[in-house]
């Protein structure tokens, strides 16, 4: 599999694959992107990185059916996930739809200034592991591979700018935010960065984990891992989880 390819989960609900970093051939990483409708409103779940994943998004869109409404919904701000932000934006331009992008709040400082998160990250673990130059020289190196980088919309907002709600997925009691009358549910877990979110497709029964559960790149210095542990426990036996 490679680089855009589309996996069809159901009729209206499909996942585009990214694609690992090769820092060495000048590859950036870009996360996994869902997309996914309910009636006439479609939910995409991050939106990777480069043109090339830009363009698969847009031919997943184009296959789930007709919608009048595009939410996006941000997992965490790391480069790989939000490089094509924008997105929306530009199909409002050329379609009758509305638009609206929610973002974790904690997460919106690194979305802003990505090159001081990721330096202030590899300052960590100097002293660790060998270094081909120092922190902030690989920062700006790895950072630069994200382009084009396009974090914001025209309508982002933070997710806490809406009401946090108390609500049941199966025998769990969560807390976060619901949308399209609980058809959609976004988990506040905090594992892998201060911000993260986890997405739950109730009609799916799908739930799109992001990098909560990502051993390659693991937790962050500012993450929260006591959620991260707790959190995926509980899920591991509700449903089937893509990220």
């Amino acid at each position: 599999m490679a680089l855009g390819d589309i996996v069809e989960i159901d009729g209206r609900t499909v996942l585009v694959l990214g694609q690992e970093v090769d820092v060495d051939k000048g590859q950036p990483d870009a996360g996994n992107a869902l997309v996914h409708r309910v009636d006439d409103t479609l939910f995409l779940v991050d939106t990777g990185v480069t043109n090339e994943f830009r363009a698969a998004l847009i031919r997943a869109i184009e296959r789930v059916g007709p919608w009048h409404k595009l939410v996006l919904l941000t997992t965490h701000g790391h480069v790989d996930h939000i490089g094509n932000n924008d997105l929306p934006d530009e199909l409002a331009s050329t379609k009758d739809i509305t638009v609206e992008h929610y973002v974790p709040v904690h997460d919106l400082p690194q979305m802003v200034d990505p090159l001081h998160y990721w330096k202030a990250t590899f300052d960590r673990v100097v002293g660790v592991t060998p270094w081909p130059a120092p922190p902030g020289l690989v920062a700006n190196k790895v950072v630069s591979l994200f382009q084009p980088l396009r974090p914001f919309g025209r309508t982002t907002r933070a997710f806490e700018e809406l009401p946090l709600e108390r609500f049941a997925v199966g025998a769990q009691r969560l807390t976060g935010w619901s949308f399209a009358g609980g058809a959609v549910r976004v988990i506040r877990t905090q594992g892998h960065c201060r911000g993260h979110v986890v997405v739950f497709f109730r009609d799916a029964e799908l739930l799109h984990v992001g990098d909560e559960g990502n051993g390659g790149c693991g937790v962050m210095q500012d993450s929260d891992q006591l959620k991260l542990q707790s959190i995926l426990r509980r899920w591991s036996r509700k449903a089937p989880c893509s990220g």
